[in-house]
């Protein structure tokens, strides 16, 4: 089977120099198995920078290039940065937040300078070797070249704090950009005030990819600042006081010449200044710089250490520890020490537990989710509160929230999964009742269908292609959703609702086309499917896309929660299986035109760097034939996660990536995300031991493992044989010992379909 990388690997002698961590075999301090700069190349987009788990401050470096592979504002092909900003997202497909970037600088610069877009045009672009950078989690360093200065970056829940040493004897300044973004996030209003020699405040207001972002900020200096420089972007004029309104705002702050590094915090808030102020003064009041490094290093380590594991080599512990560091990136938190937040209405909330955002509901549905099902229980209530809270406030449950705000980015409406999971998982921290209207009145939208198409699909029973943009992924995914509905309408017990929501359920089968096996786009006449058809084409051109951000091998097979359905639609388990194969074998190169930048990480036509391929490998349990699907399940772990910055082969999306690999090295999988049933594969290492929440333990272990012993050969669950291919989630969570016994081939015998 032909692989293709999203990306050039690294030669040997790429990958020691940049591997940052000390390394972790041995060690009994899990944080130096966390390498941050896996996933800062290729596509990864992967965050860069100081954070604490889950926190609203991610403070880290901003090379400036306006590109799709920028996302995240760094990336690991450039020697270059134009500042530092106070906000990042990590691992998505689109660009945006990068609020508040500073830049230590040693002369005066011409502030009006074309930075935004063209970072080789900004006068005080500094460059850097990766030699010189030091990342780990909640602390990152580098020493710039020109002029010599190390900027040193830590972070709370809510603040950000830099320690910044400048060249002996040189002049000391700091430049503020509110002007620059990327991709996605254009500056309307901005503010910056001074409130004494050390103090200024103020907020940026920006949109695009949401229409009214607000960020109130006050940032401190840990001394006086001798001169400062306002600068008008709109109105290309320098601005004389001490305060400035404009639509964006450059600032520069001069200093007294000296040997002591300058600190400079931020308070963030969506409410207010006051807010922003109330975060810094609970949070990091004192530019006490290592005391917040190491209460950070102990967040993530507490957060990092619930898994222990024994691997053959130091890079897999390192592989598995950063995927589970980058679980813990998103979602963000939203509200304030006060508990105040602004909501997607854009009014002020006071609640009492932790609001987030940053829900990327379409690719964290299918296994990172259910892993703080899992590990996370705090959060997982968090989250059903912010969900439903969101739907209080606007009549749909969140999509995808950026900054509190919905961008309605991607298909479907995923937090009916996310939901249901953990209410049927027994969080009850929302009403069963309350959440049941409002999966149903979410899935019975009228409002923004021209990007969720749920007129139509209920209209016509299916996404019709000459209707609704992306029909085929629309159409599934709105199936599944359904399906949702249908397993809570019938724990509540609500049967007539079950049943009618199970029926929509179906609705893929009204794409399936005999002919050429695929899901295709209908007519809204239901007379034909789209013509031509090429089952290779994918675009992003949603006018004619039937697939999002994929083709129609990627797509047809999302039937996780019907795979019996699927089956009989092929007519056999083995039928399946062998157009399952044909994904994973079909080699074609396809020339410019025909596919995305989403489409990588390839194995044929297996699409492992976007998420609408996650489960297939794991559909094989229900065709009957699990053999094929452990040998692909463990070739996807060696081959598409490795430990070097382009070791995460698409975008990481906000956990999910990682998510795929934590529960695929374990041995099992969520393939239908709220049944709570996980789906065997094939362990990647000799022993994983999960500290649980309620203080049990439980344990997988993999006798005989290696890489050539990819084959279940039998399960135990505490001794007792499993002749089923699935552990539940109950049944992880009473503790216990999972064990597999691993073989050179496949026991064709193992387990009954169906049990």
């Amino acid at each position: 089977m032909k692989i293709f990388r999203c990306v050039r690997l690294l030669s040997a002698a790429a990958l020691s120099a940049v591997l940052l961590t000390t390394g972790c075999r041995g060690s009994r301090d899990v944080l130096s198995c966390v390498d941050p700069v896996i996933g800062t190349s290729g596509h990864g987009h992967v965050f860069l920078g100081a954070s604490v788990p889950y926190g609203m401050a991610m403070a880290g470096p901003v090379n400036g290039t306006d590109e799709w592979d920028w996302c995240s504002g760094y990336h690991y092909q450039d020697d270059f940065m134009i500042g530092f900003a106070q906000t990042h997202l990590s691992g998505t497909g689109m660009g945006d937040l990068l609020d508040l970037c500073i830049m230590p600088v040693t002369e005066d610069y011409d502030l009006g300078a074309q930075c935004d877009k063209k970072p080789e045009a900004c006068p005080w672009l500094n460059h850097f070797s990766h030699a010189d950078e030091t990342a780990r989690p909640g602390y990152y360093a580098v020493e710039l070249k020109d002029p010599a200065t190390r900027v040193e970056i830590a972070a709370t829940e809510r603040t950000s704090l830099y320690r910044i040493s400048y060249p002996d004897a040189a002049e000391r300044k700091l430049l503020l950009d509110t002007q620059f973004h990327i991709r996605h996030d254009v500056p309307v209003k901005t503010r910056i005030e001074q409130l004494d020699d050390s103090t200024f405040v103020g907020y940026r207001f920006s949109g695009k990819w949401v229409a009214d972002q607000r960020l109130f900020f006050v940032m401190k200096f840990s001394e006086p600042v001798k001169r400062h420089r306002y600068y008008d972007y709109g109105e290309r004029t320098e601005t004389a006081g001490d305060t400035v309104e404009a639509v964006s705002v450059r600032a520069q702050f001069d200093f007294d010449s000296g040997d002591e590094p300058l600190h400079v915090a931020f308070g963030l808030s969506s409410v207010s200044v006051e807010n922003a102020m109330l975060n810094l003064e609970a949070e990091n009041p004192e530019f006490d710089f290592d005391g917040i490094v190491k209460a950070a290093e102990e967040k993530w380590r507490k957060k990092l250490s619930v898994f222990s594991v024994k691997a053959e080599t130091e890079e897999d512990k390192t592989v598995f520890y950063t995927a589970l560091y980058h679980t813990m990136m998103a979602p963000t938190l939203h509200s304030d020490v006060n508990g105040e937040y602004r909501g997607a209405d854009l009014q002020v909330t006071k609640k009492d537990f932790n609001y987030y955002t940053t829900l990327s509901n379409w690719d964290t549905f299918r296994a990172t989710t259910p892993l703080y099902t899992i590990i996370e229980p705090q959060l997982t209530e968090d989250l059903q509160k912010t969900m439903l809270e969101h739907y209080r406030v606007t009549g749909m449950l969140p999509v995808w929230t950026l900054w509190g705000l919905e961008n309605w980015c991607m298909t479907g409406v995923h937090s009916v999964p996310i939901l249901v999971d953990s209410y049927l998982k027994g969080y009850h921290a929302i009403d069963g009742e309350e959440l049941l209207d409002a999966v149903v009145k979410s899935m019975n939208q009228t409002v923004n269908n021209s990007r969720r198409s749920l007129v139509e699909y209920r209209k016509y029973g299916y996404v019709p292609y000459d209707i609704g943009h992306e029909s085929v992924t629309r159409t599934l995914e709105l199936a599944f959703n359904d399906y949702c509905v249908a397993k809570l309408a019938e724990h509540l017990g609500k049967t007539e609702l079950a049943e009618s929501y199970r029926a929509h359920s179906k609705a893929y089968r009204k794409l399936y086309d005999e002919e050429t096996g695929f899901m295709r786009g209908r007519s809204s006449d239901n007379s034909h499917f789209r013509e031509p058809f090429d089952p290779f084409f994918s675009t992003w051109d949603r006018a004619v896309a039937d697939y999002t951000e994929g083709n129609a091998y990627q797509h047809s097979y999302f039937v996780p929660h019907d795979p019996q359905g699927l089956i009989a639609l092929h007519g056999s388990g083995e039928k399946l299986a062998e157009r399952l194969d044909l994904v994973f074998s079909t080699e074609v190169e396809l020339e410019e035109g025909r596919t995305i930048p989403d489409v990588s990480g390839v194995i044929g036509q297996y699409a492992h760097g976007n998420e609408p391929s996650h489960h297939m490998a794991y559909l094989y349990n229900a065709a009957g034939l699990p053999w094929r699907g452990q040998k692909l399940a463990r070739q996807i772990m060696k081959e598409l996660y490795t430990a070097a910055p382009d070791g995460v082969c698409g975008n990481e999306d906000c956990g999910q990536m990682s998510a795929w690999y934590i529960f695929s090295a374990m041995g099992f999988y969520p393939m239908n995300p709220i049944s709570g049933e996980y789906e065997f594969g094939s362990p990647a290492f000799d022993e994983v031991s999960l500290a649980l929440p309620n203080g049990k333990t439980f344990t997988v272990k993999a006798i005989n493992n290696s890489d050539h012993n990819v084959y279940v050969q039998k399960v135990m669950l505490n001794g007792m044989d499993l002749t089923r291919s699935h552990i539940k989630h109950w049944e992880i969570m009473e503790g216990g010992v999972l064990t597999f016994v691993m073989g050179p081939s496949p026991n064709k015998a193992l387990f009954s379909v169906g049990e």
